[in-house]
């Protein structure tokens, strides 16, 4: 079987990682479009979003909705994959959070898998 494996160092995919979700804290989301490929696909709890463009605004709904911070406490990285360990906090109250996601050789992710406490994805899926 046939893998594709990126020209990053675990060190430099690291900080990409870091680098985003420090973007979305920061509520800088042009920083944060530059961390996603034009196609990235990803599956969070509430069902799956393609496109940088859609992937953005889903996370602003997020910020305005339920004032989101992600704090990732370990990044983990291969030559295929990244899992983020991250705290995930809205209105308030803060749940674990799993992100595991593919890297392209830019340093930009592909597609993506948001896995979490199912209170947190009942939270995510309420309007």
């Amino acid at each position: 079987m046939q893998t594709t494996r990126t020209k990053m160092s675990p060190t430099e995919k690291t900080a990409s990682i870091r680098a985003a979700y420090d973007a979305f804290n920061k509520r800088d989301y042009a920083k944060l479009e530059e961390r996603y490929a034009d196609d990235i696909l990803w599956h969070f709890t509430g069902g799956d979003v393609r496109g940088r463009k859609n992937v953005i605004a889903y996370g602003k709904e997020q910020v305005e909705r339920l004032g989101a911070k992600l704090e990732p406490h370990d990044v983990l990285v291969n030559d295929q994959h990244a899992i983020a360990l991250l705290s995930y906090t809205a209105k308030g109250k803060t749940y674990k959070l799993v992100h595991v996601s593919h890297i392209d050789d830019d340093g930009r992710l592909t597609e993506a898998w948001s896995f979490g406490d199912p209170e947190l994805a009942k939270l995510v899926q309420s309007k």
